[in-house]
């Protein structure tokens, strides 16, 4: 229920102050934004950062996620530049040729440095990931990352062809967003707790509280129920 009112109270503050021609625009692009998220994940998902000798030396210590933040950065630039600047002088022009050659380098060092996850979302210990098995039995995206990030550039041209009012709106909007996620998301993180209940336990020498030697369920709480209590 307080969530649903916090929201509410919100949305019709939003609404009252901000006219409806660029809350219509920004509303748009952020299902744009949604749609260039979607294709960002497919590629985290796919693909993960080289290790050891996987990269070409000029290569190592490439990490997937900057790379991904790099190319939607300047894939954006791009978008913004060949749109609102191109037109008009030549600073624009030379601003979005740069922006166009950063974000196809960026893409082309995705391609020769991070290799292919041997599942799709393995992630260390993470159980969400899906079994070979599984893989063989449904579609997977051709040409990674070449297709995603492309699909991530046409996003976010359709996206630049709003006035800079609403594009201006959609980025403050983006950044209270994820400053309300990083936060939110620093704090409720699974994997997280689940590093810091290891981290605890080796620390205190604690073991989990299991079946007992007739292989009864213990009446105990086990553990890392009450670390992850603790934590909270």
């Amino acid at each position: 229920f307080y969530g649903i009112a916090v929201v509410g109270a919100v949305m019709i503050f939003v609404a009252s102050v901000v006219p409806f021609e660029h809350l219509n625009d920004t509303i748009s692009a952020g299902v744009l934004v949604c749609y260039s998220m979607t294709a960002w994940s497919l590629v985290l998902l796919r693909l993960r950062s080289p290790t050891g000798f996987e990269a070409p030396p000029m290569l190592k210590g490439v990490k997937l996620g900057v790379a991904m933040g790099c190319f939607n950065i300047f894939s954006f630039a791009t978008a913004v530049g060949a749109v609102h600047l191109w037109p008009h002088t030549r600073a624009g022009q030379a601003f979005t040729v740069v922006c166009a050659v950063a974000s196809v380098a960026v893409c082309t060092i995705i391609r020769f440095s991070c290799p292919e996850r041997e599942t799709f979302g393995e992630n260390g210990n993470c159980s969400t990931a899906s079994t070979r098995n599984d893989l063989e039995l449904h579609f997977q995206t051709p040409l990674v990352p070449w297709l995603p990030c492309g699909a991530i550039f046409l996003n976010y041209y359709l996206i630049s062809q709003l006035e800079m009012m609403g594009i201006v709106l959609l980025l403050a909007y983006l950044g209270v967003a994820m400053v309300y996620y990083a936060g939110y998301g620093s704090r409720h993180s699974v994997l997280r707790k689940q590093e810091r209940i290891s981290r605890s336990r080796i620390r205190y020498g604690l073991v989990s509280v299991g079946n007992n030697r007739h292989g009864e369920n213990n009446d105990e709480e086990d553990t890392d129920g009450i670390l992850m209590r603790t934590l909270d």
